[in-house]
């Protein structure tokens, strides 16, 4: 429902904040196999995947049930050009979500399009090769990468859809002693700072070998990461327990589901607590 407008400056109205149900934009990252596939198919359904992964959603396979996938991971690396700044419709996206009632969008992932657009940039110049981008494939791949990323958020915006962006993590950054200083996401360049700002949610996902905790502020030297959904009195962190294994509406998995969270952010009109009461322990970084 549109808010009543209350004044007008020029041509443009000014209204109330708006009272209507959230949507979120979520910047969801981490290392291979921790399970943020899993977790974006867990989001509110029906769920468009727009994939460039080259495993695509083979492991979700048990979960497909209205999830839609758009599967752009063999294509050339030309339909990153379908993305870019002019194109405020990326692939006619807007139609198609409209039509088929899409309540999330996932983007899997941009660190598969960011090497895409690579690709693309080293065909715009001269002598350049993949070994050798040069500055002008860094350049493209940096601009369309952030561009993609834009207009997805402004598209899913405006048809009030949530959206999720998926990145991989990146090597440790070491010191001279080989201790790590920062963990962050696996793009290029000034992104890993640049393009979580486009967004209302960023979050890592880990798997330690016996449990796996979705960090919703910075910790364990990962970063970045922020969030309006949820509180953090009572840690940056928690554990996730969803079992793939189980139905989605298994009272086990009810409290760690993406759509979950949305409903509940929604029903209290601020942020929520950390799902379940167990937030990571306070303990050193490992």
């Amino acid at each position: 429902m549109t808010e009543p407008v209350i004044f007008q400056i020029g041509k443009y109205n000014v209204t109330k904040p708006s009272t209507t149900a959230r949507r979120f934009s979520l910047f969801l990252w981490g290392d291979s196999g921790s399970g943020k596939t899993t977790l974006a198919a867990t989001a509110p359904r029906p769920i468009l995947w727009v994939n460039f992964d080259p495993d695509g959603t083979s492991s979700i396979a048990s979960m497909a049930d209205d999830i839609l996938e758009l599967d752009l991971a063999r294509e050339d690396p030309s339909v990153v050009e379908k993305f870019r700044e002019t194109n405020l419709n990326p692939m006619d996206l807007s139609g198609f979500i409209e039509e088929h009632e899409i309540k999330t969008v996932v983007f899997d992932s941009v660190t598969f399009f960011a090497n895409l657009a690579t690709n693309q940039g080293v065909t715009k110049g001269r002598n350049l090769t993949i070994e050798r981008p040069g500055q002008m494939g860094y350049q493209f791949r940096n601009s369309f990468t952030n561009q993609a990323m834009n207009n997805l958020n402004r598209l899913t915006g405006r048809l009030g859809v949530n959206l999720i962006i998926i990145a991989h993590e990146d090597v440790p950054i070491l010191d001279d002693n080989g201790h790590i200083v920062s963990i962050s996401i696996l793009i290029g360049g000034k992104m890993p700072k640049t393009s979580p700002v486009q967004v209302s949610e960023v979050w890592n996902l880990s798997d330690t070998g016996t449990e796996r905790r979705i960090a919703v502020r910075p910790c364990r030297r990962r970063v970045p990461m922020k969030t309006r959904m949820f509180l953090t009195s009572k840690g940056p962190e928690f554990v996730w327990k969803f079992d793939a294994d189980k139905p989605l509406d298994h009272p086990g998995n009810v409290p760690y589901l993406l759509s979950t969270w949305h409903e509940d952010w929604n029903k209290a009109g601020a942020k929520i607590p950390l799902p379940g009461v167990r937030a990571a322990k306070k303990e050193k970084d490992k």
